[in-house]
């Protein structure tokens, strides 16, 4: 199992690396309150998440459900098949906001 972070990766673009597991994601439960998300889009890129289950699920889930109740707008972009997998298994991928392709 690897660490997680998250860093910035250019203009309102945040990029993952590491593993969303179930031991790794409670340093990033509180991520996007630690950010001002004070207008434009922030889009969390997950190309460099190598691992992930139910928990990393629920941890996009939460950061999503955490914009919307603060009126922001959070996209996710290349989200590896593992999550992409347990959140069509728990018809939950509909509620995952996603960067159109090619952008």
């Amino acid at each position: 199992m690897s660490a997680v972070s998250i860093r910035a990766d250019g203009e309102r673009r945040y990029r993952i690396d590491g593993d969303l597991l179930f031991g790794t994601i409670s340093g990033l439960l509180s991520w996007p309150e630690s950010l001002a998300m004070d207008g434009g889009s922030l889009v969390v890129d997950l190309q460099g998440v190598e691992h992930a289950d139910s928990a990393g699920l629920a941890l996009i889930l939460e950061w999503t459900d955490l914009a919307v109740s603060a009126g922001k707008d959070l996209r996710f972009a290349n989200l590896p098949k593992s999550l992409i997998r347990i959140a069509a298994l728990t018809n939950l991928d509909s509620l995952i906001p996603m960067v159109e392709q090619g952008r």
